[in-house]
């Protein structure tokens, strides 16, 4: 299971959430197909000898009729100043994302990020630098 750190290098302290989507459909459709050719030619001059084959495999899914969506938000967690966090995430291949905001000191938040898709399978990282700025690390 993946995981997002954050690192708080801001002065006052950060607010962190992770949400996830779960989406359930009514119809779910799902075709295979597998195809092979071969080629063989024998010619009558002196020798004349072909061989070719060939093969493909094609597999299509079809989503249709949504019947829930769940946008789900465990809530918030709080990040002091100098401090790190970690955030596991990607339960039953939903997709995760992550917003980000910073405390300015008087009692008021700034978005700095918001809804951020986070990798299904590796690790992310993300700081918040002491001008406020929320970078990748």
């Amino acid at each position: 299971m993946p995981k997002v750190w954050v690192y708080n290098n801001w002065k006052h302290h950060v607010v962190v959430r992770t949400t996830s989507d779960k989406i359930i459909y009514n119809k779910v459709k799902q075709a295979t197909s597998s195809e092979g050719q071969a080629n063989i030619e024998v010619g009558a001059e002196l020798l004349n000898v072909g061989l070719g084959g060939g093969g493909a495999k094609s597999k299509v899914s079809q989503l249709e009729d949504i019947v829930h969506l769940d946008i789900q938000e465990p809530g918030y967690t709080r990040i002091e100043a100098g401090g790190k966090m970690f955030f596991p995430y990607g339960h039953e291949n939903k997709e995760a994302y992550i917003s980000i905001w910073i405390h300015k000191g008087d009692l008021n938040y700034f978005a700095k990020m918001e809804n951020q898709v986070l990798h299904p399978k590796r690790n992310t990282q993300f700081s918040v630098k002491t001008n406020g700025a929320v970078v990748p690390r």
